[in-house]
């Protein structure tokens, strides 16, 4: 069985993806730094470099924005030369087309081609990732999309009664554009129309500013965490899950995964995962906000159900069948 390390794994930022990513392929690969999570960020890596056969990154573009940031971008390339050296397999996952975040622009750009020209296996979970590596004359031959896999549970019976015409949950960033959706439905005189629940922990601080002047009886806005059990109570009492993400950074997407695991009916971005989950007839997007408000409407007065065909999506694309497949995809490549 080979040994990898997978980046990040830290205690205090316990993250679904890394969790369910590890569990698929334990019957294959040892994650060696799971059992002893990172206190001092890429440094750690330094600890295992003569005990792995694998590295597997995760969001490292954003490294600039971690404490130390800038130290911890001068050790990654010492780390890259390394692991090159000692022939240590790099697996990069692209989960965006960019940072979210408009900090270190050119430092991130510059860790993307770093990453890009060195790691020896890319993947995607959305097709516009592979399209994007296409234009990479540096990651031919080396890419694999595969759709995010979901957790294999049975979708929840529908709740008739609903309590809410639309949810916006997650992590609540200025780059969801949640406080832009609010702005256009206020001016358009339109923002009381729909019983909407925003729920979140907001970040940072003064972001609950822009969002709190739009509260009112029909628009709630809960700045705290929500755990899963109560998230999917608030899922199955809502008619669409909303994402209103307005930028060109997003790839592949969590919370859409978790929001079809629970039967939801999505509306989201013409953009990344949305579109190819889209284009299997599983959700709606939308290119504008005047579209969008025609997708709601819509979709409140419709009664039909695309259950059966999220299960067969869900089936197919579990983490024990991604766990084979990134399996398989590494020993074709050894």
């Amino acid at each position: 069985m080979k040994t990898a390390y997978i980046y990040p794994y830290a205690r205090m930022s316990a993250n679904p993806y890394l969790d369910d990513f590890t569990a698929s392929l334990s019957n294959h690969i040892n994650f060696i730094n799971i059992s002893n999570p990172s206190k001092t960020g890429i440094l750690n890596l330094y600890a295992y470099l003569n005990k792995i056969d694998i590295v597997f990154f995760n969001w490292i573009e954003d490294l600039p924005d971690k404490r130390g940031g800038l130290l911890q971008v001068i050790f990654f390339m010492i780390l890259v030369f390394l692991m090159k050296r000692k022939r240590i397999t790099i697996f990069y996952t692209l989960h965006n087309k960019e940072s979210h975040y408009n900090t270190y622009r050119l430092l991130k750009k510059f860790l993307r081609k770093i990453i890009l020209k060195n790691a020896d296996l890319i993947l995607c979970h959305s097709s516009e990732g592979i399209n994007i590596l296409n234009n990479e004359p540096l990651v031919k031959g080396k890419t694999l999309y595969i759709p995010h896999p979901f957790r294999k549970n049975a979708l929840p019976p529908a709740v008739k009664e609903k309590k809410y015409d639309i949810l916006i949950w997650g992590a609540i960033r200025p780059y969801k554009g949640i406080d832009t959706y609010l702005q256009y439905l206020e001016s358009k005189n339109i923002i009381h129309k729909y019983r909407t629940l925003i729920v979140g922990k907001i970040f940072p601080e003064e972001y609950e500013k822009e969002l709190i002047k739009y509260r009112s009886d029909t628009v709630q806005i809960v700045n705290d965490f929500v755990e899963d059990s109560t998230l999917n109570e608030l899922i199955g009492q809502s008619h669409i899950v909303l994402f209103t993400y307005n930028e060109n950074s997003v790839l592949s997407s969590g919370a859409l995964i978790h929001s079809l695991s629970r039967g939801a009916n999505v509306i989201g971005p013409n953009t990344g995962a949305f579109k190819d989950v889209y284009r299997k007839d599983l959700i709606n997007v939308f290119e504008n906000y005047d579209e969008l408000i025609e997708k709601i409407n819509s979709q409140l007065n419709s009664t039909f159900n695309k259950s059966e065909k999220i299960s067969n999506y869900i089936e197919e694309n579990s983490w024990e069948n991604f766990g084979m497949k990134i399996a398989g995809w590494i020993s074709e490549n050894e």
